[in-house]
């Protein structure tokens, strides 16, 4: 038997994200788009799905209450996976599959809230829990941060109504980023990551640096503790330091 030492929990981290990810690529790009085909062929009309349109700039509307898959009417899978080939150079030594790309690709542009387990108000459909586990591969693909500092500039969806000693458990892949923006009229996560070798957070950019944002995601069901709240410049936004717990349990 080995140690539990930390270079064997390294080890079993690495397996474990590998192994999964071999079972979820079982589900091919083309099983999502064969989905996204059947769904948009099985809504012909928006109004049955509780979305609308903008007559003028032709926009699809989405109400992800009404219907949670109802993202599929943009044919996201069919248009990110040709814009994937974009990214084709940047991953390619990370060995990423076109479904993986894709995905990438989806959480890159206009889908990243279809990635949020905190966004869906009812039972989340398998196809979108296939979508987060892949993301979650990719992220663990990435290399682990060694940044000792991370901020998150929090929108609307992010819990703020925390206080002093609470536990955060995220769900999601938290996206973060390692530049401070000196953002002062919002509110913002600054995270105190763990030592390199126990850290979840991994340096997304490194497999593609969008917009050059420097982007950093935590693996799925990290944990953070509130450690100190402050005001935020001399807006109503605030700074939520927060402390990332080591995770002995390893979710994927």
């Amino acid at each position: 038997m080995f140690g539990l030492t930390v270079k064997n929990l390294r080890l079993y981290k690495s397996f474990a994200i590998f192994a999964v990810g071999m079972l979820i690529n079982m589900e091919t790009l083309e099983y999502f788009l064969e989905e996204e085909r059947k769904y948009i062929a099985s809504h012909n009309g928006m109004d049955s799905i509780g979305i609308g349109g903008d007559e003028e700039t032709g926009e699809i509307l989405l109400d992800l209450d009404e219907d949670p898959l109802c993202f599929l009417m943009k044919r996201p899978f069919e248009n990110y996976s040709k814009a994937s080939s974009f990214y084709i150079d940047e991953t390619s030594k990370y060995n990423l599959s076109p479904v993986e790309r894709t995905i990438l690709s989806m959480f890159f542009g206009d889908c990243s809230a279809e990635f949020r387990d905190d966004l869906y108000y009812g039972d989340i459909p398998e196809l979108v829990k296939k979508m987060m586990e892949i993301l979650n591969v990719v992220v663990g693909k990435a290399p682990i941060s060694k940044h000792d500092k991370l901020f998150r500039f929090c929108n609307d969806a992010d819990n703020v109504s925390i206080a002093i000693g609470d536990i955060l458990n995220v769900k999601h892949n938290l996206t973060c980023t390692a530049e401070n923006w000196n953002q002062n009229d919002v509110n913002v996560y600054v995270i105190q990551t763990l030592p390199t070798n126990k850290t979840r957070a991994h340096d997304l950019y490194k497999i593609y640096n969008k917009a050059n944002e420097y982007q950093v995601d935590f693996l799925r069901n990290t944990s953070f503790k509130v450690t100190r709240i402050e005001q935020n410049g001399n807006s109503d936004g605030k700074l939520y330091y927060l402390l990332e717990l080591p995770n002995l349990k390893i979710i994927i």
